[in-house]
């Protein structure tokens, strides 16, 4: 029996209908970092446009509605805008990062979450770990 690809499938995922290939799509980082570009400056121009215009709250329908549809879109467009700058370095890992600190800074933050009051321990704890991880990691080397 032929194995051929579907009709549906572009030319060239055609030469790469290999599941357990990992290059089935070349241009994924490069076009998610320019979406990410887009949309943040969508966003960022939206909540410009509403402000001087002031059609907010015609749009978010009061105007406390209006002040947080704003804001929402100014941080988001923000945080868009800080991913798409930081896009490259997000690609490969820091090599200067101890391996096993994601894992306590992750659960740092839960702990943060849930109890704020622990904020006081627990970051000068992630702070000694980040600092006695980077000494053992020269010490290795």
């Amino acid at each position: 029996m032929l194995d051929l690809p579907p009709r549906w499938l572009p030319s060239f995922l055609e030469k790469h209908n290999d599941p357990t290939s990992s290059d089935l799509f070349p241009m994924s980082s490069a076009w998610r970092r320019r979406l990410f570009g887009l949309l943040s400056a969508a966003l960022l121009g939206g909540a410009t446009m509403i402000t001087l215009t002031g059609t907010g709250t015609t749009i978010f329908g009061s105007g406390a509605a209006s002040a947080f549809g704003t804001a929402a879109m100014v941080r988001i467009g923000l945080v868009l805008g800080s991913i798409w700058l930081a896009w490259d370095s997000l690609q490969r890992p820091a090599r200067w990062f101890p391996p096993g600190i994601a894992v306590a800074g992750m659960v740092g933050i839960v702990i943060i979450a849930a109890q704020p009051r622990l904020a006081l321990a627990v970051v000068p704890l992630i702070g000694v770990l980040v600092f006695a991880g980077s000494i053992a990691r020269a010490f290795r080397r």
